[in-house]
């Protein structure tokens, strides 16, 4: 790798964050490091979501009070931090976690 190393924030370049999009379009640009953020459902399973609450049908809720389903059900391509380990795991790219939000 090259230095300094060039990190792809989410949602960079116009791409929807935590999307597949992005993670596409910063492996095109051939960063160093792609950044990516992880909530955690009330089921302990990690997903790539940045804020702490999600708007469902006009009521805020707490993703960590949400099931991986029930947060699935209401947000258009969700990804599982999983599926970016297996999406990126080909590529000679490091992956940034930022942990947003753990269950206490």
């Amino acid at each position: 790798m090259r230095i300094p190393f060039v990190t792809a924030h989410s949602g960079c370049m116009d791409t929807k964050m935590n999307s597949i999009e992005y993670l596409i379009k910063a492996i095109k640009l051939g960063v160093d490091i792609i950044e990516v953020d992880v909530s955690i459902t009330k089921d302990k399973i990690p997903v790539l979501y940045h804020d702490e609450y999600v708007d469902i049908k006009g009521e805020k809720k707490r993703v960590k009070d949400l099931t991986y389903e029930e947060l699935k059900q209401n947000l258009i391509n969700l990804l599982l931090l999983e599926e970016a380990f297996d999406y990126i795991s080909s590529e000679e790219v490091l992956l940034n976690i930022d942990i947003k939000d753990c269950l206490e």
